[in-house]
């Protein structure tokens, strides 16, 4: 019993959560669904399935279950492992092939079980599409990011009629933190949290002032399975979605050019 409670309080980590966007026409065939997902990290490998103290076993059923689903990518907001070393980083990585092999992309961001910065020059290296290169990128487009010292770690991109903007708060490549500590890492990324981050090209320009309206926030209080869930945007707007490793996602729409 004690096995079973321990295995249901992980399986709560594991959030999953299908979001629905509607893309300006509003038609059913533009529609499109994206899976996230959070806390993949494991302590002990008692059964075999959890090497590297990577929850390879779970990620495998979930992956099933987004393909299922029909996502087109899934997104994992953190906490890729539990000791966040090389070997852990490469297993993880490893594990999100049945997504790709089924075509749908995956963009994940650091946790702090992955917060050093040997993490993040490993992390560059294992998700060239965070930095839209590589085979994996699932029909994503428009990546940007901060800074070198944050390429593909903190990263934009648009997928149909939404922008989706991940932010890493942990240790640079360089091995360096803002002001001398991670608590200030997300502070130098405000300007281009802004419009360069969260506003979409409108005919080769990048409107300033977007008229937005909030269309959810979501935290720790997420569904204990994972039910599809959907939300629509106004057929003429926009959506943005700001995405933490604090399992928050922020979505707002903008009136569209």
């Amino acid at each position: 019993m004690a096995r079973t409670r321990f295995g249901q309080r992980w399986m709560l980590a594991l959030v999953v959560l299908f979001a629905l966007a509607v893309s300006r026409s509003a038609s059913a065939a533009d529609k499109f669904s994206f899976g996230v997902m959070s806390d993949t990290q494991w302590k002990a490998n008692i059964d075999g399935k959890n090497p590297n103290t990577v929850a390879v076993g779970i990620i495998g059923q979930l992956n099933q279950e987004f393909i299922r689903g029909g996502v087109k990518f899934v997104i994992q907001v953190g906490d890729l492992t539990d000791n966040g070393s090389a070997a852990a980083m490469q297993t993880r990585a490893d594990a999100a092939q049945a997504l790709y092999v089924a075509g749908v992309g995956f963009f994940p961001l650091r946790g702090n079980h992955e917060s050093s910065g040997a993490a993040a020059l490993q992390f560059q290296t294992l998700y060239p599409q965070s930095q839209g290169t590589g085979d994996h990128l699932a029909g994503a487009t428009g990546f940007t990011s901060p800074m070198q010292t944050l390429a593909g770690l903190s990263y934009a991109f648009d997928y149909g009629n939404a922008r989706f903007v991940l932010l890493d708060q942990f240790t640079r490549t360089d091995g360096t933190n803002y002001l001398g500590s991670s608590n200030n890492n997300v502070v130098d990324q405000l300007p281009w949290i802004g419009p360069p981050a969260v506003t979409r090209s409108c005919s080769g320009t990048r409107d300033s002032s977007p008229r937005t309206t909030p269309i959810r926030s979501l935290a720790r209080t997420l569904p204990r399975t994972p039910t599809p869930r959907t939300r629509s945007s106004p057929a003429s707007s926009e959506m943005t979605c700001v995405i933490t490793s604090a399992v928050t996602i922020t979505c707002t729409t903008a009136r569209s050019c």
